[in-house]
């Protein structure tokens, strides 16, 4: 059996923003895992998940390639055709094995605390096939090839989930044009797209932790990522199909807030000015688009962090889950999670992953630079993410060698 692991996640910084191509968000890895067990099996596989929440998928391999009963679009299903397609490319033998999913990022109902389940998935279950069929993947491989998978599910990803995934801890990222990847991972193998351009805007950097404590209550009522980012696309554009200016400025602004960001956590200096801002940027974009992103209970959240001596904000896309806040290191936060409770916050047991380790040997390489083809819009704004064009993008080694998705006693 082979037992393999993915963090969710949480935004601190720059999440609606990064849905757009070249922005950049910050992002968390946090304790809670989705597991993933591999084990063979003969005559057809099986994908489940343990509390029965879905009904089981039924694979089998058809002239090498596999199969799904189930026709419908499923984030494991994409993400067992995809490192399949490249296992026939390296010339290894098909095998059937059961796949069995199990997640600590729910509550015991199936509700979700919106952690990223579907890209921890992913990568978990890619990192397991490909421990089953010994293929060699660096961090950067395991990146890609969950982006090929889940853009086919959901074009509009923007891929943070996944990084944070992939090198865990804090994690700077830039998005690359999703519609490029899935239109070239049509019509070419595996192979071919994990080397191609595709990725050049793509940038994913460890950062070193906030100095300060960091706390996540959960609001009880679980949002729609999808929605509420299709919501606030449609609702910001023009009537040619373009974003708004108001919309652009106001990326623009969070582009320019998460270079802040990065520059206060290299530095080990306060981030609660960057989080304010980061803050007061969603509550524009929500004016703005109608859309809201800052319920009553996660302005709640953030007020009592800020009455409490600390800072809060919604994260990810709002309309509920989860918050987040930042405490003076060392401070008594009873006082906060008291408020939290009275309000019907549920402070959840979170903390932010150690990052991925990479292997002694690998080399690293220089973040890609800003396109050629970027547009005159964002050439002018380059300056801005200059800062990341001169950080290293980590590469690790393959899968098992080291923390980064599978423990020491995971695999049997």
């Amino acid at each position: 059996m082979i037992h393999t692991r993915a963090p969710g996640k949480l935004y601190v910084a720059g999440e609606y923003a990064i849905v757009q191509p070249e922005r950049v968000a910050v992002i968390v890895a946090v304790n809670k895992f989705i597991h993933v067990k591999l084990t063979l099996a003969d005559g057809e596989g099986t994908i489940r998940t343990r509390g029965g929440h879905f009904a089981p998928i039924v694979w089998r391999h058809v002239d090498g390639v596999p199969v799904f009963d189930a026709v419908r679009e499923d984030y494991a299903a994409n993400a067992i055709t995809t490192i399949e397609k490249l296992r026939a490319e390296r010339s290894f033998e098909a095998r059937l094995y059961d796949i069995e999913i199990s997640s600590e990022l729910v509550e015991d109902d199936g509700r979700k605390y919106g952690l990223g389940s579907s890209a921890a998935i992913t990568v978990a279950i890619i990192d397991a096939v490909a421990q089953l069929y010994g293929i060699e993947l660096s961090r950067l491989d395991v990146y890609k090839l969950a982006m090929i998978s889940v853009v086919r599910r959901e074009p509009k990803a923007s891929g943070g989930d996944i990084a944070a995934a992939v090198l865990r801890g804090w994690v700077l990222y830039r998005s690359p044009e999703r519609a490029k990847i899935r239109e070239f991972a049509e019509r070419n193998s595996v192979t071919s797209t994990l080397q191609s351009s595709v990725w050049d805007e793509v940038c994913m950097v460890q950062l070193p932790p906030a100095r300060a404590d960091f706390f996540v209550g959960w609001t009880g009522t679980p949002a729609s990522t999808e929605h509420a980012v299709s919501k606030v696309t449609s609702r910001s554009r023009t009537s040619a199909g373009v974003a708004s200016q108001a919309v652009t400025e106001l990326f623009k602004s969070s582009d320019a807030m998460v270079k802040s960001l990065v520059g206060h956590l290299r530095a080990g200096e306060s981030i609660a000015h960057d989080i304010r801002q980061a803050r007061s940027i969603l509550n524009a974009l929500e004016r703005e688009t109608g859309v809201v992103i800052e319920t009553p209970l996660l302005k709640h959240l953030a007020d009592c962090a800020e009455n409490c001596g600390g800072v809060g904000k919604s994260s990810g896309a709002g309309g509920g889950d989860c918050g987040i806040a930042f405490m003076p290191e060392g401070s008594d936060h009873a006082e906060l999670l008291n408020q939290w409770r009275s309000a019907g916050i549920e402070p959840l047991p979170l903390r932010v992953t150690p990052p991925a380790e990479l292997h002694a040997g690998a080399s690293a390489t220089s973040c890609v630079k800003v396109s050629a083809k970027v547009s005159a819009e964002n050439r002018a704004e380059s300056s801005s993410n200059s800062y990341i064009d001169s950080h290293p993008l980590p590469r690790g080694t393959s899968p098992g060698a080291n923390e980064t998705h599978t423990t020491k006693e995971e695999s049997e």
